[in-house]
């Protein structure tokens, strides 16, 4: 036998002993990851939106469903950034044409993409002899530790899901075909993950790297990524007079500051300590780099660590690294499969308590993931708090003049256009890129007939982030100025305008 040959019975999977240990461990893993399924297929039942972009997405989603440019400038009203590479607001778009309107129909298609990342996850890292339970374990590493906060990430009607899918599908392609045509496929899917968001190009790195002394190949999955990828961008930026660049690009260089790493660091790595320690064990033991399949794993975890510095960017969340997640859950799996291998029983049994210590002692997301579930369903599907929701929706349905909202759940439910999206607005001008005089003017002159707020008017002028304001300042005061409470309705605050306009301050 090889010494390349020893080295990978060595770091792959053991005997059925070891194997009903990882099984054990698998099961264990299995608990939080039940909790974040049944956490975001609870979420997509939800009438209300669960994230303060999700109204944004969808209401871009609408303009596909009615003919409209999904592009559109920036400047003039409405204003209101796109700031992503336009696959998923297609497939939102579609949905929303095939089965009306709510949030659940995009979620759905996160919640499924997510699965399908598991999937392909397990059947890419499990890739070897009685590597079942290691591919189990990769894609519940990822469900039970990847998506942290209440609300999972894989229930919201955002683009990351989707995007991650095909990335990892390009990557389980490349590690399981080597012909043409699977390398132009697996092109293909890198490609359409960057058209889904601009961000997702670690598949493309990998890929590119991993066939970089193979020309032939190197130009088959290059050329038909950036096809797939560049012939769309290239037709908006033509026909959009500036809009696609201006929305994707421009309109998303958010400025950095520590405090947001600050923030979510520590969130980061009670999530990602274990998944990483395992993934280091396997790097440091079983040198992967040696080995050409293996090697595009750890081409493609190096590669999607580099939007981990993005976690300082002002707006930033813990989806910032959900791809990362994804990469280490692979790398992870294998390293635990080392671990169970081991002849040092010790170090076996250290290995099971991690896995059990994370299955029991479930991160915090995990915990209030399982809280809002449980309150959820104290509180019912088609309960009053509900139809007094729908019955707010159709009222913006039938407002006269514009309507203002914060969560904009409302608008883009009731079909109309989100007008304003604050707090990217407040940072364009803090930034001195957008001046609000025209909005202001058309809340002064009574144009916004109504404006519904998740809290009264004088505590969203105060409300930020920590750094930044969540509403532009001239445009609260206008608000404050031109506006009186008509009464709270499914616990939002409605505002209708005051008979003077602007004419008269606020009251103290």
């Amino acid at each position: 036998m090889r010494v390349g040959d020893r080295r990978t019975t060595r770091c792959g999977v053991g005997d059925w002993r070891r194997t009903a240990i990882g099984l054990l461990g698998v099961g264990c893993l299995a608990v939080p990851a039940g909790v974040t399924l049944v956490a975001a297929g609870w979420a997509v039942l939800q009438p209300v939106g669960l994230d303060y972009a999700e109204p944004v997405v969808y209401g871009q989603a609408m303009r596909i469903a009615s003919g409209a440019p999904l592009y559109q400038p920036i400047d003039s009203p409405p204003f209101t950034v796109a700031a992503y590479t336009p696959l998923y607001y297609w497939l939102a778009g579609a949905l929303q044409l095939l089965v009306g309107s709510g949030f659940w129909s995009g979620r759905l298609l996160s919640l499924a993409a997510g699965v399908a990342t598991a999937v392909l996850l397990g059947a890419t890292a499990g890739r070897r002899p009685g590597g079942a339970w290691v591919g189990a374990c990769a894609g519940l590493l990822f469900l039970a530790l990847g998506f942290p906060g209440a609300v999972p990430w894989l229930g919201l009607y955002r683009v990351d899901l989707v995007a991650l899918a095909l990335s990892v599908a390009a990557v389980a392609l490349l590690a399981r075909r080597t012909g043409t045509r699977a390398v132009v496929a697996a092109g293909v899917l890198a490609g359409l993950a960057l058209l889904c968001k601009q961000t997702f190009v670690a598949a493309l790195i990998a890929g590119t790297l991993w066939h970089w002394r193979d020309w032939p190949m190197l130009g088959a999955f290059l050329g038909s990524a950036l096809l797939t990828f560049a012939l769309p961008c290239l037709a908006l930026a033509l026909t959009t007079g500036g809009a696609f660049v201006d929305n994707t690009v421009v309109a998303n260089v958010n400025p950095f500051h520590p405090s947001i790493a600050a923030g979510l660091l520590p969130i980061f790595l009670e999530t990602q300590w274990l998944p990483l320690l395992l993934a280091l064990v396997y790097l440091a033991v079983c040198r992967p780099w040696r080995q050409r399949d293996a090697r595009l794993l750890v081409l493609y975890w190096a590669a999607s660590s580099l939007w981990l510095l993005g976690i300082a960017k002002i707006g930033a969340n813990s989806n910032y690294w959900i791809e990362f997640a994804a990469a280490t859950a692979m790398l992870a799996a294998r390293g635990a499969a080392w671990v169970m291998r081991t002849p040092n029983l010790a170090l076996g049994a250290a290995g099971i308590g991690l896995v059990l210590g994370t299955a029991f002692i479930a991160p915090d997301g995990v915990r209030a993931s399982a809280r809002m579930v449980r309150s959820g369903m104290g509180a019912g599907l088609g309960s009053a708090r509900d139809l007094e929701f729908e019955g707010l929706v159709d009222r913006v349905r039938r407002a006269p003049g514009g309507v203002l909202a914060e969560p904009m759940d409302v608008v883009v439910l009731a079909g109309r256009p989100v007008l304003l999206e604050p707090f990217i607005y407040n940072l364009r001008l803090d930034a001195g890129r957008w001046r609000p005089d025209s909005l202001v003017a058309s809340i002064c002159a009574g144009e916004i007939g109504l404006v519904v707020l998740g809290y009264p008017l004088e505590v969203g002028a105060r409300m930020t982030d920590g750094l930044y304001a969540l509403w532009p300042a001239p445009v609260m005061s206008a608000l404050q100025r031109s506006m009186t409470l008509d009464g709270i309705q499914a616990e939002r605050y409605v505002y209708t305008p005051r008979a003077q306009g602007c004419g008269e301050s606020p009251p103290a």
